[in-house]
């Protein structure tokens, strides 16, 4: 083990480093580590095929919808791609009611995106949206590189002047708050994902979100059964 940069270089033998004080013995374990760990990462992210390894991370969790969860991965490094579209990565899981779409958003997303960068309310309303990181009380904040996921928007939601601002990438939205207009200003364009199932939305929030389907095929709900047993399977021999 190599001492930190400006000492000398030290070598220690098998069993020796635990002769050392506690502090510094720790120190030197962790340098070594963090070395194998940094050359173990880059590894990964120079690997060709590092995004199937992470579209399988996500099939731990997830049976089947592989599709689902590459196109999902992939709209999501849209937010920090510079210069594009303000409608290129906005995305939509549209489907039957019970078909996962919102377990499925959740778990690629939580992947993709850093907890730091992700945005996510299963439920809220049109108001609170329009406050949400409010530019007057949070002047520093800024929705660039951020995913704001709403699972299971209704009608008023998907349709409301934010969302629609959010995704043409306006910089101010002009609502009514005591039948008075007041405008709105947003920091950044966020990359918006979705989900619901029965909204409607209008024809100019179609041009500006991807619509995602999910796979509802009799394979796919066998794969969920064959998944959820085997799940419980080794639940019960590792856990009891």
């Amino acid at each position: 083990v190599k001492a930190k940069d400006g000492e000398p270089e030290q070598v220690f033998r098998e069993g020796e480093i635990h002769q050392l004080p506690k502090d510094k013995a720790t120190r030197l374990i962790q340098s070594g580590n963090a070395k194998e760990d940094n050359s173990n990462v880059m590894a990964l992210l120079e690997s060709p095929d590092f995004f199937q390894k992470c579209v399988d991370e996500v099939g731990k969790k997830v049976a089947g919808e592989q599709n689902t969860i590459k196109t999902i991965g992939l709209f999501a490094a849209g937010r920090l791609v510079e210069n594009c579209e303000a409608s290129s990565f906005n995305f939509a899981l549209n489907d039957e009611s019970g078909t996962g779409k919102d377990y499925v958003a959740r778990n690629t997303l939580a992947l993709f995106v850093p907890q730091k960068d992700f945005v996510h309310r299963t439920r809220i309303s049109p108001a609170v949206l329009t406050y949400l990181h409010n530019s007057k009380l949070e002047p520093e904040w800024t929705w660039n590189g951020k995913l704001l996921f709403l699972e299971d928007v209704s009608d008023n939601v998907l349709n409301c002047e934010v969302v629609k601002t959010f995704l043409t990438g306006g910089s101010f939205a002009t609502v009514v708050i005591h039948q008075r207009a007041v405008d709105v200003q947003i920091n950044g364009k966020p990359v918006i994902g979705l989900t619901f199932a029965n909204s409607t939305p209008k024809n100019e929030m179609l041009r500006r979100l991807q619509l995602i389907g999910m796979d509802s095929s009799d394979e796919q709900t066998a794969r969920i059964k064959t998944f959820k047993k085997n799940h419980y399977k080794y639940y019960n021999d590792v856990v009891i």
